[in-house]
């Protein structure tokens, strides 16, 4: 049987009693029995039936039924919020001292909830993502399942399923994945390797926005021992069905989380048009993303069919040409995005996603108000963001409605270039963001001299803020110390492979649109700083080898210098490299050779010479395995 036509035939063939082709409502908290031994049957799983309506409920068994068929698994439990299941989930094989592997950038009321778990003992590891090397640095004994979200919201980053279940694996360790935003339309986790499936039904299988709750579905296939999991002893006996069992006879029933008959009868009706909406909502979101993609005052569109995305060529492998019902799109300020969600016609602006109708909301606001900075960076989440779920209306309507938004907030906020006050702000912004170290400042500044440089119809009255800019900040930069230290020993940078994407990018990019402005004032300008710091006696070592990495990757600036200047930046730059060089070999297993190459030593030997007159070691004495390569 097909995908759609299990949405209406699977596990269900109408109500046999009275020929009806939907499962009536049972609205009923218990049910009466014909005997009390039949019932004391029911209450030790001796006999099926249907006792209290907190354990189980004919509407309830009969959408549990249906979901599991979907899923492919062997058994389903219904819960009362998709929050309720993962609770659920977790709390059915963890125990205080526990830990858990997740990824980072999961659903903000999946980060207050491992938070609260915390309190009782549970501790949760956060990854950037499922890999070889992630899980080999955080397994540990304690460690007794990896938890993911198929597609994240909203950073709408896309687990490999397959390949992740697969590494999971290796450590013996159950796969629990949140498919909320693929549903099983896109793809079937439990056929990639996933252990067990959390749905919020709330979302795409209601459909509606009329119902809360959630459901829990077991693959069977992972085999549960009593030495690892202590609170699975009593229900080891029942194999493939220990989870479940425990699930439904412990856990489920005695924090009493059910779902009600009605909610289940509405995730019914919507479950037989799943198909169909899903399809709409994939063609309409990628419509939509390719629109506004290309639209004037849009900083970022995320979408996991744009080939911009990182996660595109996962997306086309895993959900067969589909992405989801899911955008997000930066505007460049928080101001701007309300502006924007304000001015839709269409757009409801909601905390929910998978309605039939699109929805907006301002994240950093809402769901992830309760978050650290660093969780909601992790989650994808900025001031200027907006989340569409994006609905099954007609996609011109949707078009237009979203133009004339944009339209609307480009001429009324802060996309005209005529309001001198406000690009005096962006500057003494800019500065006041330096001066506090806050951790938004690299993508602060970003954004601010983008405003600033696409607003320049009068350059006469813009220079002077770019010229601000360019000398408060810089001159700052080369003379803060903390500044300084989290540029040259900021490891996470080097682990991440993103060693060009620290402040000296940042300011390289000011100069730039500067150079491109103003490019008489700028080079003078930029040499008088650098001459500063190099002459500076108080200038140190540190200030005087940022001065050289910034010379040495901006090309564009050395015909501005002199000859000994320029010998100067060469052997600073030489001891920053070994410097660099130093800890990758200690840190990471990069090849020796691939550090020389990449640092520019073509001759190998010299490389060796200079380090080991550095450091009184050769680097194939520091070296790791030779067979790994680590990009940077």
């Amino acid at each position: 049987m097909k995908f759609d036509t299990a949405l209406l035939h699977g596990a269900f063939e109408g109500d046999k009693t009275t020929g009806a082709t939907l499962t009536p409502i049972y609205q009923s908290s218990a049910f009466g029995q014909e005997s009390a031994e039949h019932i004391e049957k029911i209450f030790h799983n001796e006999a099926p039936g249907f006792a209290y309506s907190r354990i189980s409920n004919p509407t309830i068994a009969s959408f549990e039924n249906r979901i599991t068929y979907l899923e492919g698994g062997i058994g389903s439990v219904a819960t009362s919020s998709g929050m309720a299941a993962i609770t659920s989930a977790l709390l059915n094989i963890l125990q205080s001292g526990d830990e858990i592997i997740s990824t980072e950038s999961v659903f903000g009321g999946t980060l207050d909830l491992f938070r609260d778990l915390q309190k009782f003992g549970i501790t949760t590891r956060f990854i950037d993502s499922i890999t070889e090397e992630n899980l080999a640095a955080n397994v540990n004994k304690n460690t007794k399942a990896v938890f993911a979200e198929t597609i994240g919201n909203p950073k709408l980053d896309v687990t490999d399923i397959k390949k992740s279940a697969e590494l999971i694996h290796k450590h013996n360790l159950p796969f629990i994945l949140d498919n909320t935003i693929a549903t099983a339309c896109l793809v079937k986790g439990i056929e990639l390797g996933a252990d067990i499936i959390i749905n919020s039904s709330s979302k795409y299988i209601n459909g509606s926005s009329n119902s809360i709750s959630g459901v829990i579905t077991d693959s069977g296939n992972f085999k549960w021992t009593a030495e690892r999991y202590p609170a699975m002893a009593e229900y080891i006996k029942f194999g493939k069905l220990a989870f479940i069992a425990r699930l439904r006879n412990d856990i489920f029933r005695n924090i009493g989380c059910c779902t009600s008959p009605q909610n289940a009868f509405y995730n019914m009706l919507g479950l037989e048009t799943l198909s169909l909406r899903m399809e709409r909502h994939c063609r309409n979101a990628l419509q939509l993303a390719q629109y506004l993609e290309n639209q004037d005052g849009v900083k970022e569109v995320n979408y996991p069919l744009l080939k911009s995305s990182p996660y595109y060529d996962t997306a086309i492998k895993q959900f067969s040409g589909r992405g989801g019902g899911i955008i997000t799109v930066r505007l460049h300020t928080k101001e701007r995005a309300f502006a924007f969600i304000n001015r839709l016609k269409y757009a409801v602006n909601l905390t929910n996603v998978g309605d039939v109708r699109t929805l907006v909301i301002h994240p950093e606001s809402t769901i992830y108000a309760h978050a650290s900075e660093k969780g909601r960076k992790n989650a994808g989440v900025y001031d200027d963001l907006v989340r569409i779920s994006v609905g099954i209306e007609d996609i011109e309507d949707l078009l237009e409605d979203f133009d004339s938004a944009l339209k609307y907030i480009n001429e009324n906020h802060g996309n005209s270039g005529n309001d001198s006050t406000a690009k005096k702000n962006y500057a003494d912004d800019i500065i006041g963001f330096f001066n506090n170290r806050d951790e938004g400042l690299y993508d602060y500044i970003d954004e601010t001299v983008e405003e600033i440089c696409s607003a320049a119809q009068d350059k006469a009255e813009i220079e002077p803020l770019l010229q601000r800019i360019y000398k408060d900040v810089s001159v700052k930069l080369f003379e803060d110390n903390e500044w300084l230290d989290l540029y040259i020993s900021n490891q996470s940078s080097y682990e991440a492979g993103s060693y060009d994407k620290l402040f000296l990018v940042r300011i390289k990019e000011l100069f730039k649109e500067y150079c491109k402005l103003f490019p008489n004032v700028s080079n003078e300008k930029i040499q008088e700083v650098i001459l500063y710091i190099l002459n500076n006696p108080e200038s140190d070592l540190k200030q005087k080898t940022i001065a050289a990495e910034l010379y040495i990757n901006s090309s564009y600036l050395s015909t501005v210098f002199a000859a000994q200047t320029q010998q100067r930046f060469v052997d600073y730059l030489t001891t920053i490299k070994l410097k660099r060089a130093e800890w990758l070999l200690k840190n990471t297993d990069i090849k020796v050779t691939e550090i020389a190459t990449r640092l520019d030593y073509k001759d190998i030997g010299y490389f060796s010479r200079l380090f080991k007159r550095q450091y009184g070691v050769t680097p194939t004495e520091l070296r790791i395995p030779d067979d790994y390569t680590y990009q940077i």
